[in-house]
């Protein structure tokens, strides 16, 4: 007996179970956010160091100022607030250079999102223009939106 032809319908529903099931985009989806977390992390361990750094320069500098109004000069302070600015110097670019990667990780993570919903969107159209029993969008997209395709 011969096979019988697909409809274009299971043809479509074919493809889109071939992108669903692929595992490629979804595991870059993945690194990413990991990826992420992890310069997030590396950023966040480094915080407290400034903000302390910070907080030690801004007394330092009211000492300086308070001991050059009464025309005493601390050179002890002031190697101190070099110092300071010194840590600060290295620390602040490489700061800089994490937050700039992890958001360059997280506008990936958005067109990748973006892109899945709109290709589930386009292949919600397609099915719903082969057959005009198929579930509203907001039903029909639950059981997939949590892939990347």
């Amino acid at each position: 007996m011969a096979k019988k032809a697909k409809t274009d319908y299971e043809k479509v529903w074919d493809l889109f179970m071939e992108d669903f099931n692929d595992d490629e985009l979804t595991n870059r989806y993945d690194n990413f956010k990991n990826t992420v977390k992890s310069l997030k992390d590396r950023y966040n361990e480094k915080v407290p160091a400034v903000n302390e750094a910070l907080k030690k320069r801004g007394t330092l500098n009211d000492m300086i100022l308070t001991c050059a109004k009464m025309g005493i000069v601390n050179q002890e302070a002031v190697e101190k607030d070099k110092e300071i600015q010194e840590f600060l110097d290295d620390v602040i670019p490489t700061l800089d250079d994490l937050k700039s990667k992890w958001e360059y990780e997280e506008a990936l993570i958005k067109k990748y999102e973006d892109n899945s919903k709109d290709k589930l969107f386009h292949y919600w159209k397609i099915f719903k223009t082969l057959d005009k029993k198929t579930e509203p969008w907001l039903d029909w997209k639950k059981p997939y939106e949590k892939r990347i395709i």
